[in-house]
C-alpha cells in the first residue's frame, strides 16, 4: 500500500504546487527594467516612482503635454492554456486627463482585450467584447480577468461582472500609463496629433494640462487547471483519506486484541 500513499500525495502536492505558483508575478517592491519599458515622454521627474509597495505614475502637480507609460517586454501572459490577470491598483489623483491599463493582441494592428481607463469620467472596464462603467474614485480595486478557453470573464473587487468572447484573440502585451499617438502600441480610437512646419509634433487634440496619478500595487498571471487536474487533485485527497482510515481502522483492531489478550 506505500505505493498507492506515495502516488497520492505526489499528486496533491504536484496539484498543490500548480494551484499556488503564478506563471508571472510583479509586486512591486521595486521597479523590474528587465520586465517593464519605461517612456517618461517629457514628463517632468520623477514619472514614476516605487512608494509602499506600489509604482506610482505622475505627480498631482505638473502640467505636461504627455505622460510617462511602462509596456511588457517579454512574454508574461500565457500564449495557451486557461489563466487569470489580476491587478491590484488606485488612482491617487485624479484629473481630466485619464490613464490606464491596456493588454493588447499581438499586433499590428493591436486590439484591446482587456482595459481599465479612469479620469474624472467613470471608471471604463472592458474584457473581451464587453464594458462596463463605474463611478470614479480613489480607493483601492483589484480587477480580475480569466480566460477560459475562447471566452473571458472579469471581476471587480472581487464581484463578478460577466462573460465575453473574445473576438480579435487572446492578449500578448499590456501596459500601464497614457502612450503618445503611435508609440510603442498607439493608443487605439480617436488621436489627432498637432504637427509644426518643421515637423515637429507640438500638441495633441488633450493639449497641456494635469493628469490623474495612477498606483499599481501587483500584476498577477496564475494559470488554471482544467477539470482533470481538479479530478486528479479530488482523487488524491479520496486516496489520502482512504489511507488514513483503513490506518486508524487497524490500530483499533490492534488495540482491541491487546486489550482481549
Amino acid at each position: 500500500m506505500r505505493w498507492v500513499f506515495v502516488a497520492a500525495v505526489t499528486v496533491l502536492l504536484s496539484s498543490h504546487v500548480a494551484l499556488a505558483g503564478y506563471y508571472f508575478a510583479d509586486e512591486f517592491t521595486t521597479f523590474r527594467s528587465d520586465t517593464w519599458q519605461l517612456y517618461r515622454n517629457g514628463y517632468p521627474d520623477p514619472a514614476i516612482r516605487v512608494s509602499g509597495g506600489f509604482l506610482c505614475m505622475g505627480r498631482p502637480g505638473p502640467l505636461s503635454l504627455d505622460f510617462p507609460v511602462i509596456y511588457s517586454k517579454g512574454a508574461i501572459l500565457p500564449p495557451v492554456g486557461d489563466y487569470a490577470l489580476e491587478i491590484g491598483f488606485r488612482y491617487t489623483f485624479r484629473y481630466w486627463k485619464g490613464v490606464g491599463f491596456r493588454a493588447l493582441t499581438p499586433g499590428p494592428p493591436y486590439y484591446t482585450v482587456f482595459q481599465f481607463w479612469q479620469g474624472f469620467h467613470p471608471l471604463v472596464v472592458r474584457w473581451g467584447d464587453r464594458r462596463r462603467g463605474f463611478p470614479s474614485t480613489t480607493r483601492y480595486r483589484v480587477l480580475r480577468f480569466e480566460i477560459i478557453g475562447n471566452m473571458t470573464r472579469a471581476y471587480l473587487d472581487g464581484t463578478y461582472l460577466g462573460t465575453a468572447s473574445l473576438p480579435y484573440g487572446r492578449p500578448a502585451l499590456l501596459y500601464f500609463g497614457h502612450p503618445r499617438p503611435g508609440q510603442v502600441f498607439g493608443i487605439p480610437g480617436f488621436v489627432r496629433p498637432y504637427v509644426d512646419a518643421n515637423g515637429i509634433l507640438r500638441r495633441r487634440w488633450w493639449g497641456y494640462g494635469r493628469w490623474s496619478n495612477l498606483a499599481i500595487d501587483y500584476v498577477r498571471v496564475q494559470m488554471i487547471p482544467e477539470p482533470t487536474s481538479w479530478w486528479l487533485l479530488l482523487g488524491g485527497a479520496g486516496c489520502l483519506c482512504a489511507i488514513r482510515r483503513r490506518r486508524k481502522h487497524a490500530a483499533e483492531e490492534d488495540i482491541g486484541k491487546a486489550g482481549a489478550g
